[in-house]
């Protein structure tokens, strides 16, 4: 069963935004219970800032105090986001400064697929190229802090 019509699935790809659907984060939601505590949570990719709204939502219905961050490269998709999240930044999140172990839950839907490279095309098209999620998330996994919770959509 498709979780998103092809159609409306074609026009993300397009603009190269794949956003977490409902039941996926319904799923998420019912493994997280925080309770009473404080917490902070980023999501560097954070699109309209639904996905991370969502999970926010449930923290708070569980009695957490919740401080919500976001990134996003796309202008029009972070200016949405900042409507629904507590701070959000229109950046790169390679190029947003974000203290290292400083969220309690960190929400990553990264992009995904090869890096573009300088080097000239040696016919393997793969040798040398980077995968995009790695990098993402080799820059994001420090903002967690000991004992937080990583939320990874693959």
């Amino acid at each position: 069963m498709a979780l998103i019509f092809p159609r409306i699935a074609q026009n993300f790809i397009k603009n190269g935004y794949f956003p977490t659907d409902v039941p996926t984060l319904d799923r998420i939601c019912s493994a997280l219970d925080i309770g009473g505590s404080a917490v902070r949570v980023a999501d560097p990719c954070c699109g309209e800032g639904a996905a991370l709204l969502h999970v926010c939502e449930h923290l708070q219905s569980c009695g957490a105090e919740v401080s919500s961050f976001g990134v996003d490269v796309d202008e029009e998709r972070a200016w949405h986001a900042k409507t629904v999240l507590g701070t959000v930044a229109h950046a790169d999140v390679h190029d947003v400064r974000i203290t290292d172990r400083s969220m309690g839950l960190l929400f990553l839907n990264p992009p995904y697929g090869d890096l573009v490279g300088d080097k000239a095309d040696t016919g393997d098209r793969k040798q040398g190229r980077e995968r995009h999620e790695k990098v993402f998330c080799r820059r994001t996994f420090s903002l967690l802090h000991p004992g937080g919770v990583l939320v990874l959509t693959l």
